[in-house]
């Protein structure tokens, strides 16, 4: 995935994510590479911004990670494609999770009025019966630690050795 930012100053580089976003904070829902963190964290800012890139890039994920965090936000979310197999792709992903709940899927014209009401009413039922059992992952503490000793691996090798004036990198 490629990321074609249009305000610099909210996106977080690939190189900082580590050190600077704490996972408290984080409602991805998949795996992210250093790229896809950049678009999530530049969404999250509310940067607008282009994802593209070939087949099995990570841009469904990407975008599903996008859609859970700005669900965190309580923000909206409309997500159209040219491809109906586009939107299957992240809708799947999204169930895997069970966010697909506050999905209103409207591609298919087939669906009756009736129907998406019945998906509203059990969606809406079904998310405040989620509310009432979510509780904060322990494991997060754990992450954030976890990074923490991962930087300060990094800091140690790239630190400036003296009398050689190199890092241990360099050697």
């Amino acid at each position: 995935s490629k990321i074609q930012p249009l305000k610099q100053e909210f996106l977080v580089k690939a190189e900082d994510i580590d050190s600077k976003l704490d996972a408290n904070h984080s409602m991805q829902i998949l795996d992210a590479d250093s790229s896809q963190e950049e678009a999530i964290n530049a969404a999250k800012a509310g940067q607008s911004f282009v994802i593209q890139g070939p087949p099995g890039t990570g841009k469904s994920q990407t975008i599903a990670n996008i859609i859970a965090e700005s669900l965190a936000q309580n923000k909206k979310i409309l997500f159209v494609s040219e491809k109906k197999s586009a939107l299957e792709v992240v809708v799947n992903r999204l169930k895997e999770s069970k966010l697909d709940l506050f999905c209103l899927e409207l591609h298919n014209s087939q669906k009756k009025k009736s129907e998406i009401i019945h998906k509203l009413k059990t969606s809406v039922d079904e998310i405040k019966a989620l509310a009432m059992d979510s509780q904060r992952p322990v494991f997060i503490d754990d992450i954030n630690k976890v990074k923490k000793q991962i930087q300060s691996g990094i800091d140690e090798l790239h630190k400036i050795r003296e009398p050689i004036s190199k890092s241990l990198y360099e050697i």
